[in-house]
C-alpha cells in the first residue's frame, strides 16, 4: 500500500520491538530507555494496548494512524496509539473508527502521556455489553421455556 519512504522517519522495527516488551515506544532513545517514564506510562495503559511517542511532525495527513496500523499488525496488540507533536492517532480492534476519533478529538496537544491516556479513556465509550454471554443465555432461556411448554402439552 505504501512504499518504505513513507514511513522512513520512524524506525517501525525499533518502535515494534520497544511495544512488544513493555507496550510504551519512544523514538527519542534517552526516554526509551528510562525506565521510570516508562513504567508511569505502562501503568496507565488498558491491557492490551501500546502507546509510541514519535518525536515527528509535518507528516502527511493521515501518517500517524498509518504508523499505528503498522505497529499493530507487528506487534498484535488490540490498540495501538500513536502521539506525535500536535495530535494523536490510534487504531483499535476494540473500539470503532468513529469512538477512535472522537476520542482523538477530545485530547490536546502538549499534554504528557499519562494525561494524554487518561483523557483518551474517559472519551471512549465505558464498553459494550457482553454479548457473547447475554446471547447464549437468551437461547438456553428460550429452549428451557419451549422445552417446558412441549411437555406440559404432551401431559394433557
Amino acid at each position: 500500500m505504501f512504499d518504505q519512504t513513507y514511513f522512513d522517519a520512524v524506525d517501525l522495527a525499533d518502535l515494534s520491538e520497544q511495544l512488544r516488551d513493555d507496550a510504551v515506544a519512544f523514538t527519542n532513545p534517552d526516554l526509551a530507555r528510562d525506565p521510570s517514564v516508562q513504567e508511569q506510562i505502562h501503568d496507565s495503559l488498558r491491557p492490551g494496548d501500546g502507546i509510541a511517542v514519535v518525536d515527528v511532525a509535518d507528516q502527511p495527513y493521515g501518517w500517524a494512524r498509518d504508523v499505528a496500523t503498522k505497529l499493530q499488525e507487528a506487534t498484535g496488540l488490540d490498540t495501538v496509539i500513536v502521539q506525535q507533536p500536535g495530535s494523536v492517532s490510534a487504531v483499535s480492534d476494540n473500539w470503532s473508527r468513529a469512538e477512535i476519533e472522537a476520542a482523538q478529538a477530545q485530547t490536546t496537544p502538549g499534554q504528557s502521556q499519562v494525561d494524554m491516556l487518561h483523557t483518551f479513556y474517559d472519551a471512549l465509550p465505558a464498553g459494550d455489553p457482553a454479548w457473547g454471554l447475554i446471547v447464549p443465555l437468551v437461547l438456553a432461556v428460550c429452549a428451557l421455556a419451549f422445552w417446558g411448554a412441549y411437555r406440559a402439552a404432551n401431559r394433557r
